[in-house]
């Protein structure tokens, strides 16, 4: 008899599957690595909430995540074909014997939902459990290879359900591109609860697995087989294994509350979440991208706003979607809709994207196809940047993209007031007058279109977003355009431009803006060190010695140390030297 419901009340060692240990499941090849680090994408946010409050909270959301949560480097988790004995399919969980396997994107959910069922007491329970399985006397080994089973033996996988775009193109996708050389010649069963699956799912298998789409069956859980191949993710593994079995990336995580190596709490893996990634996204990104080569698809367009059908329930249709639309038309974009367009269609258009928008959907998931060149914009809300920005983050790094989220507004009667998730469910978007105008400038200027003549508050606001997307070459285009007396009056816009031409390899640019910074603000002894610095490589005696009278002046304490460090610096002070 077939198990239909999952247990969350069980004891971890219980509940939990360990691998390497039960021998329920073995590899069908041996990994040459477990996890290796990958270069990040350029992921950017700000907030364009028409509310003051709203506006610091989601900032203070951006600069935590920044600071706590980001690793220097995304880690990418090997995935290798296994084979499962005794396996039931539940729901979107597989349970090995008894217990529930820790894998990938269901074994995140598995986690999170038996940390809320057992409250403080059984998440203490579990972090010891797992302490014990990555300690120096776990039990824990790599799980031990098998052969190749006969034909007979199918391949299996779990669906999160049969209707979400996104945990379908981000999770059984990439599981099958895996399986993909092992599978064929084998029935390949796709298991989902509930809601039959919907047309697009055999429509993406049958553009991108075409040599596999005929065996391929969708079938309704539970489900139990005595063998079945599957695939097996390294990611939860880290957290019950010690480190001789499997290395510590410790050195890429951030020094913070947030990470603490090893210790599975939900700080911990909501962080990891964010930067990981599993290698069946390259494979997948990789074989789409393939499918594509040698169509024609010049008629998509390369700048487009991607809108949805009002007819579909979980759209959550965003406020003044039209009024966002007009400002993006005169910068070349038009309206796409998905669901009007075929899987190779999809992926074409935006591996060809220059610019792609929407709001908040399972639609971003699309940016798994997206190039290095393309820039991913989505319009959020303070609810997504606190519970749904982590979940497209590890697209944007496969991709290489560049992924910039506006946070703007909830659409409810009291936009103001930040809903509650539990009560209210996920809100729709809305988004203001304000924003629609400060996004429509941040467009142009990424189009080359440079606005002239704005004020000196809507300039501020471009250049913090263009600063915070790191978007060097715009930004310096556009102080460099603007009236000089508008960047005199404005250390903020001054320290944009510094940076701007910092980054843009242009000390002489980056020298002329600190002059003005200084000038106008001498609160920091930063410009007025670099100042000195920027005159002894231009061979400039005048300015050095005003420079570094000024620095002594002002910052007499910071003076001495600084002369301590560059003692060349006070013997051209003291006129023991010259230039």
């Amino acid at each position: 008899m077939v198990n239909d419901k999952i247990e969350y009340k069980l004891p971890p060692e219980d509940f939990f599957f360990t691998a390497g240990v039960d021998r329920s499941l073995c590899l069908l090849q041996t990994p040459e690595w477990l996890w290796r680090p990958q270069a990040p994408a350029r992921i950017s946010g700000f907030a364009l909430s028409k509310f003051a409050q709203i506006n610091t909270t989601i900032t203070a959301k951006i600069e935590m995540t920044k600071g706590a949560r980001k690793f220097t480097r995304p880690i990418e988790f090997n995935t290798v074909p296994a084979v499962l004995e005794n396996a039931q399919f539940v729901k979107w969980a597989v349970n090995l014997g008894g217990r529930w396997l820790l894998n990938g994107a269901a074994g995140t959910r598995l986690r999170n939902r038996y940390a809320w069922r057992n409250k403080d007491e059984g998440e203490r329970q579990t972090v010891a459990h797992f302490a014990a399985l990555s300690g120096e006397n776990s039990p824990v080994h790599l799980p031990e290879r098998a052969p190749m089973p006969p034909l007979s033996v199918p391949v299996a996988l779990e669906l999160r359900n049969g209707f979400n775009f996104y945990h379908f193109v981000s999770e059984t996708l990439p599981m099958l591109a895996v399986l993909e050389p092992v599978a064929h010649g084998r029935d390949v069963y796709l298991h989902y609860d509930g809601t039959p699956p919907r047309p697009f799912m055999r429509a993406f298998i049958e553009a991108l697995f075409p040599d596999l789409a005929a065996r391929v069956k969708f079938v309704e859980t539970p489900a139990r087989y005595d063998r079945v191949i599957s695939c097996y993710n390294f990611e939860h593994f880290y957290f019950q294994s010690p480190e001789h079995v499997m290395a510590s990336f410790n050195e890429h995580a951030p020094k913070s509350w947030a990470w603490t190596d090893r210790r599975a709490d939900g700080a911990v893996l909501g962080t990891l979440n964010m930067n990981a990634m599993d290698v069946g996204l390259r494979l997948l990104r990789e074989k789409a991208r393939q499918a594509i080569e040698g169509h024609d698809f010049s008629y998509l367009p390369r700048r487009f706003w991607v809108s949805r059908e009002n007819g579909d329930a979980r759209s959550r249709q965003m406020k003044n979607e039209e009024a966002m639309i007009a400002a993006l038309r005169p910068f070349g974009f038009e309206v796409v809709h998905f669901e009007h367009l075929s899987p190779l269609e999809q992926i074409a258009i935006m591996a060809n994207a220059d610019i792609m928008a929407s709001y908040h959907g399972a639609g971003f998931a699309n940016m798994l196809w997206a190039g290095p060149q393309a820039r991913i914009i989505e319009i959020g809300t303070l609810q997504t940047a606190t519970i749904r920005w982590g979940m497209f983050l590890p697209l944007a790094h496969a991709s290489g993209c560049q992924y910039i989220c506006a946070f703007a507004d909830h659409n409810t009667r009291t936009p103001q007031r930040a809903p509650d998730y539990d009560a209210d469910g996920l809100v729709p978007v809305a988004i203001y007058p304000p924003a629609i105008a400060a996004l429509g400038l941040f467009v142009a200027a990424l189009s080359g279109a440079l606005p002239q003549d704005l004020g000196r508050r809507d300039l501020e606001q471009l250049s913090r977003m263009l600063l915070e997307a790191e978007e060097f070459a715009a930004l310096k285009s556009l102080l460099e355009g603007q009236k000089p007396g508008k960047l005199k009056a404005s250390p903020d816009l001054l320290r944009a431009m510094v940076r701007a031409c910092d980054e843009e390899d242009d000390p002489e640019g980056a020298f002329v803006a600190l002059k003005l910074l200084w000038a106008c603000d001498k609160t920091s002894h930063g410009p007025v060190e670099r100042l000195a610095w920027l005159s002894r490589r231009f061979e400039l005696q005048s300015d050095l010695h005003r420079y570094l009278s000024d620095y002594e002046a002002h910052f007499p304490d910071r003076f001495t140390a600084f002369v301590g460090r560059a003692p060349w610096f006070g013997k051209v002070h003291r006129g023991e030297v010259s230039l």
